[in-house]
């Protein structure tokens, strides 16, 4: 994933049990999207992570739905570890 981001493409945010997720995609200098995610706990004063997905893709619109399912197993995950203690 060396390429060269020529232009970065940002999605809508969607609320997720009390997280925000907003995906990006970056245009690369071939022409392939690579998709991002920010999410933050939906509060002013939140600290904001970044996830670089290494994954390419075709359009902005399917980097976006990339990013968001990556996030929402990212949420799940964390759901999963909070209940069991982890």
């Amino acid at each position: 994933m060396n390429a060269l981001r020529k232009k970065m493409y940002t999605g809508k945010v969607e609320l997720h049990n009390g997280w925000e997720l907003r995906p990006y995609a970056y245009l690369t200098s071939e022409g392939t999207y690579v998709p991002e995610l920010s999410a933050r706990k939906h509060h002013p004063g939140s600290a904001i992570d970044i996830v670089t997905i290494n994954e390419i893709c075709g359009s902005k619109d399917d980097a976006f739905s990339v990013a968001l399912k990556r996030g929402m197993c990212l949420l799940a995950t964390l759901a999963i570890g909070t209940r069991l203690g982890a």
